[in-house]
């Protein structure tokens, strides 16, 4: 009997999830199911029969559809996401069911009642692109439908996405007619309106010969200041372009070259070798040394050497000293992967090329499962560690260096050594350093990021009075829209700048913005912290607790404040104080005069009923901070929250342990 075949063909792929959906899941599961199954039986199987199209599975929270046509796909997404929007005004904002959806035709396999294949990737990747309610189109489904759609259409760009080795042109379909009904041609997401920026005003063709030539100008002109339009309100004030904007970071200028100055070729990722033994288990190892090289070139602050030249260097000896002369890199990561049975262990070290010297070194322990789920946990795990080893390394050399040599980059790292002390004289230091690096390279990223992080840290602790709150929520929101505007794919720069809407009470367009460059497996902690903070302010505590703690898992020594928000805030605000209290109370261990520590290490021993150890930490945190009140510090936390329930959480406890008010 002939063995049957799988059958390969083009298709059109529309891939759906539902946003928030663990969120949804925890607050009433049986609900959400329920709502989930109504949904797919009177909405969403109709829509896709509608159009002739196949759904080939449903997953917990989304689905995978097949059409023969790019144009019935596209028509078919926009049907969905217009009956779940009229579905969805009729419910409780808390309970609504949202879809993202992505398209993408390209060449799939069909297994039986399963899809696969590189083009299925895509829409997924388009997908998890597309804002809440929003629509994703690849560049090759616009070739397809152009001219001959009756929705408006946004050009997002090329956006880069995970484990897809190449950008995406990518377009988002409006669900609404276009006026007068007919086809519309794709547009760029322009700047808002710049009439209320402050001082001179350059059109956009000569913004260009203005950095060159006019320099002063950049004293009165900021081209990087958050758009007045966009930071003006809550999230019901946006119009759906600027949350559509704001989500795909194409709400400023488009992306400028980073000077050659700042770009460093920190590491090389050696091809990891096989020990297993049998020469087919090769693909696991090159696999997962792919991976890593990937990963870790997402990480803002230091380069790694492509993969096409890393594999030269496979299966031949190598001198680290040697290799660091020739391409320039100040370390090597190497491993090895022996896989026995059901079992699976991989050895990684770190090697600094000056010296010769193992620098890092760990084993990693893995019982085989599902063999890509592995590769993929492995290089996470791998990715995180190594990040965080690096930065630390490498700020420590920067601070032993002589700060009047130091370059924008060295400058950054050696400021982000200081920061991660907590300490005021330090943090005071870590801004002149940054200040230096922008004046430098002024296209340097991560000096923008880093120099956020450090204005808030100085707002948080009250540490200088030439800030009051309004000030300093505009500084930074302007330190933010700079790194943006420079580097739109950045994911740091937009996570950036996604912490900084939850101050002006913009939560809903920041977790969207933070859900697009964050994902389940991303590496960088810095990355993950800032998610962490954007959820825990938006009220989505399990989520902000769950990525935290993936933090401390890649990286044990966190910077200290990190212990006591995002992570103790958001288990206090669970209420689950003893909990809070450990990780505040190690925070409060760490870094002493971090007043953020105290305050949630004090309301959670307050709640706890420890009140004499909570007055004690009062005492203490009252000499770093004289004239702290309650009211002042609801009247900070209360644009940034997004339930005041939670501003008032926090107060109670502060209340208990005799925080004036």
């Amino acid at each position: 009997m002939e063995e049957a075949r799988d059958t390969r063909k083009l298709a059109a792929i529309m891939v759906a999830d539902v946003v928030g959906y663990s969120r949804l899941v925890a607050a009433n599961e049986s609900g959400t199911l329920s709502r989930l199954r109504a949904c797919l039986g009177a909405l969403i199987h109709p829509a896709v029969s509608e159009r002739t199209g196949r759904i080939f599975k449903t997953t917990g929270d989304g689905f995978l559809a097949s059409f023969d046509s790019a144009i019935d796909a596209v028509e078919c997404a926009v049907l969905i996401q217009r009956r779940m929007a009229e579905r969805a005004a009729g419910e409780p904002a808390d309970e609504r069911i949202v879809f993202r959806i992505g398209i993408n035709v390209g060449d799939v396999v069909v297994e039986g009642d399963d899809l696969q294949g590189g083009g299925v990737n895509v829409a997924a990747r388009l997908e998890a692109a597309a804002t809440p309610g929003g629509i994703t189109i690849s560049g090759t489904v616009y070739d397809h439908v152009r001219d001959r759609l009756q929705h408006p259409i946004e050009d997002l760009g090329e956006i880069s996405v995970k484990n897809i080795p190449y950008p995406i042109h990518a377009y988002r379909v409006h669900t609404s007619d276009s006026p007068g009904g007919q086809p519309t041609a794709p547009r760029r997401i322009a700047p808002a309106n710049t009439s209320q920026r402050r001082g001179l005003q350059l059109s956009p063709a000569l913004v260009g010969l203005a950095l060159v030539t006019i320099a002063g100008v950049l004293a009165f002109w900021r081209p990087w200041a958050s758009p007045p339009e966009l930071v003006a309100g809550p999230d019901s004030e946006l119009t759906p372009a600027q949350q559509a904007a704001a989500a795909a970071g194409q709400i400023l200028s488009p992306r400028l070259p980073r000077a050659p100055s700042s770009e460093r070729n920190m590491l090389l990722v050696l091809p990891f070798t096989n020990q297993s033994g049998d020469p087919e288990q090769a693909y696991f190892s090159d696999g997962v040394t792919e991976d890593v090289i990937n990963s870790l070139a997402r990480i803002a602050g230091f380069t790694v050497i492509a993969r096409n030249t890393a594999f030269t260097y496979k299966g031949k000896p190598v001198n680290a000293q040697t290799v660091g002369q020739e391409l320039g890199v100040r370390y090597l990561l190497e491993g090895s992967i022996q896989r026995q049975g059901d079992r699976l262990r991989l050895n990684a070290q770190l090697v600094d090329t000056a010296s010769g010297n193992t620098v890092w070194a760990e084993r990693f322990d893995r019982r085989m499962a599902d063999v890509f789920v592995v590769q993929d946990e492995l290089a996470d795990r791998i990715v995180g560690t190594v990040a965080a080893q690096l930065r630390r390394r490498e700020g420590q050399r920067a601070l032993a260096a002589n700060p009047e040599t130091l370059d924008a980059f060295d400058l950054t790292l050696r400021a982000r050594q200081l920061r991660g002390t907590s300490n005021r004289d330090d943090l005071i230091e870590a801004r002149r350093m940054l200040e230096r690096a922008i004046a430098l390279d002024p296209r340097f990223v991560p000096a923008h990021t880093l120099l956020y992080g450090v204005v808030n840290q100085f707002f948080i602790n009250r540490w200088t009075a030439e800030f009051n709150a309004p000030a300093t929520t505009q500084a930074m929101l302007d330190i933010a829209g700079k790194a943006v505007s420079i580097a739109p794919s950045d994911s740091m720069a937009r996570a950036t700048y996604a912490e900084s809407l939850t101050l002006v009470g913009q939560h809903g367009t920041a977790v969207a913005q933070i859900e697009s460059v964050v994902s389940n497996t991303s590496a960088d902690t810095d990355l993950l912290r800032l998610a962490a903070t954007v959820f825990g302010r938006a009220g989505e505590f399990e989520r902000s607790v769950s990525v935290m703690k993936r933090v401390l898992q890649l990286d044990p020594v966190t910077t200290p404040g990190n212990l006591a928000s995002p992570l103790g805030s958001s288990l206090y605000l669970q209420g689950k104080y003893a909990e809070a209290a450990d990780y505040a109370g190690q925070c409060v261990r760490r870094a002493p005069s971090n007043s953020l520590c105290r305050r949630w290490y004090i309301a959670s021993l307050a709640q706890l009923g420890k009140l004499d150890e909570a007055r004690r930490e009062v005492a203490e945190m009252m000499a770093l901070s004289p004239g702290l009140t309650v009211s002042e510090q609801s009247q900070r936390m209360a644009r940034s929250y997004r339930d005041p329930e939670h501003v008032r959480h926090h107060a109670e406890g502060l209340r208990k342990a005799g925080v004036p008010d």
